[in-house]
């Protein structure tokens, strides 16, 4: 299966789930270095769509999940992804070492205080010459540089758990939790610090929501800076052991 067809059918089934630039832009890159994979994990899986869907993509025999959530996991069992409850900030994550040929770990490492037990656990977990993907929100990227030439708050960043306050653009309120922000070269130095091999790194547009009034001028001028990786909205990191 493709990966446009793998997103055709994943919004046929569930409307409602993010099929942003990002999880198809995944889908490709997993296609593309790991459409072997025997055993897949999605590290904060949420309610274990897309790892299932991933699962699919990619001919595996199963997939697996860990989120914070009670209430996810439970959803991600349903959709027979063998998903557990875990505190990735400080748990070892409940799997034997070298299991998976592929794990996934989408917009989570931002969130940690604690980075690289993140990616000891992903070295631990990782097969022999199996694939790690990662991504997260690029603080160097063009839009926020323009932002901090302003004196605004970068986009994706924030200085409360409550509120989005100091933005170029008005948000909701509620605070997105982000407390390590990557530019491409930080990200790439430490995966390189945790001997990792990095494959390569990719720039990504912004999901839907971030276009906020003017979608179509955004998703333009997003779609031409996302080429260039240290510029884009969103990094997206392939990586395995052995750097």
């Amino acid at each position: 299966m493709r990966p446009v067809e793998f997103y055709a059918g994943l919004q046929a089934v569930y409307p409602g789930i993010d099929t942003s630039p990002r999880l198809a832009k995944v889908a490709r890159t997993a296609n593309k270095y790991a459409s072997g994979a025997r055993r897949i994990l999605d590290i904060g899986c949420g309610d274990g769509t897309f790892a299932a869907e991933l699962k699919c993509l990619l001919g595996a025999s199963a997939a697996f999940g860990v989120e914070i959530s009670q209430a996810a996991v439970d959803a991600a069992n349903t959709r027979q992804v063998a998903a557990h409850v875990v505190d990735i900030d400080q748990s070892t994550l409940p799997f034997d070492d070298g299991y998976f040929e592929l794990i996934y770990c989408g917009q989570v490492i931002e969130h940690l205080y604690d980075p690289d037990h993140l990616l000891d656990e992903i070295k631990r977990l990782l097969a022999p010459g199996g694939v790690a993907i990662l991504d997260t929100p690029n603080l160097a990227s063009l839009v926020n540089r323009f932002a901090l030439l302003l004196g605004y708050q970068p986009f994706l960043t924030d200085v409360s758990l409550r509120y989005h306050v100091g933005k170029l653009r008005p948000m909701d309120s509620g605070g997105g939790g982000h407390i390590r922000v990557f530019t491409k070269r930080a990200l790439e130095d430490l995966l390189m610090r945790h001997r990792f091999s990095v494959l390569e790194i990719s720039g990504c547009a912004a999901s839907e929501p971030a276009y906020g009034s003017y979608p179509l001028l955004w998703r333009f001028f997003d779609g031409i800076i996302c080429r260039a990786a240290s510029l884009s909205m969103i990094l997206i990191a392939t990586f395995r052991k052995g750097g």
